[in-house]
């Protein structure tokens, strides 16, 4: 993209959405680079306590093992991953800034069932979840996933806990690259007072 077509990006932007919004146009992304390998992740069941047997643990990837991903297995039905949002997202702040949550998605060949739930909470408010019990899709292939979450509306405003994953009884996952975008944020980011098309700087893993 020319300098041209960004400087009109950016002014359109600051016309429809204002100007700070460049500065919260920023993907949060959880991606597990900085995490060790057998480190376990907190798990979170929405009525009771997490199976002794399902857990999450940052793994190399299955089909890329200099990457690593999250293993996730559950035991039990309501069992999702938990992660810890910014203060600056905490509460209805998440859906004023965020609308999307998007996340590499993988189903080993030992995963129990196809047709499942997938769900999204702010604490214990659900943000989304599948209309019936889909196919979740075809096993040992990594597939690209977004879900639009509804508005924040009960949680507290200091809630930062953000759960999600498969309901299911019986589950076998992996997850990589869990991001919370706006609508702007897969075009334009603000990186040192220029605007950047992120579509042509992206770095992300590829699992082709």
């Amino acid at each position: 993209m020319n300098s041209k077509s960004n400087r009109l990006k950016a002014l359109m932007l600051s016309l429809i959405i204002g100007t700070s919004a460049l500065v919260h146009a920023q993907t949060v992304v959880y991606d597990f680079e900085d995490y060790e390998i057998g480190q376990k992740l907190n798990l979170y069941n929405l009525y009771g306590s997490v199976p002794s047997t399902s857990y999450a643990e940052v793994v190399s990837d299955p089909t890329n093992a200099s990457n690593k991903v999250l293993h996730v297995v559950v035991t039990g039905w309501n069992t999702f991953i938990e992660l810890q949002l910014p203060n600056e997202l905490a509460g209805k702040k998440l859906t004023a800034n965020k609308s999307y949550v998007t996340f590499d998605y993988y189903r080993p060949a030992t995963d129990d069932a196809d047709y499942k739930q997938m769900h999204i909470y702010l604490g214990s408010e659900q943000l989304y979840c599948d209309n019936g019990y889909p196919h979740q899709g075809d096993k040992n292939t990594w597939q690209n996933r977004k879900y639009a979450m509804n508005a924040v509306s009960t949680s507290a405003d200091t809630e930062t806990a953000l759960h999600l994953g498969i309901h299911h009884e019986k589950s076998e996952y992996y997850i990589d690259n869990i991001c919370l975008k706006g609508e702007y944020d897969d075009y334009l980011v603000a990186e040192e007072n220029t605007i950047v098309n992120i579509c042509e700087k992206n770095t992300s893993s590829n699992y082709t």
